[in-house]
């Protein structure tokens, strides 16, 4: 199973603020990570988190340039 990060850590990593973090999600320029409404908080996967720092991430649906 993958790391999931919580907010606080998503900051720490990319050094973007809450809000920022969640205008780049509504505009589809980071991972929209996982609501998880059975204890109410909100995840990211790691890896996806360290390929967006890279930037190698792409949204879902997204094609390649390499295709």
């Amino acid at each position: 199973m993958a790391k999931s990060l919580r907010l606080p850590a998503v900051m720490e990593e990319t050094g973007l603020a809450r809000a920022t973090v969640y205008k780049h999600i509504a505009t589809g320029k980071f991972p929209p990570g996982t609501k998880r409404t059975d204890i109410r908080i909100h995840t990211w996967d790691a890896d996806e988190v360290d390929a967006w720092k890279r930037g190698e991430w792409k949204p879902a649906g997204v094609a390649s340039e390499a295709a």
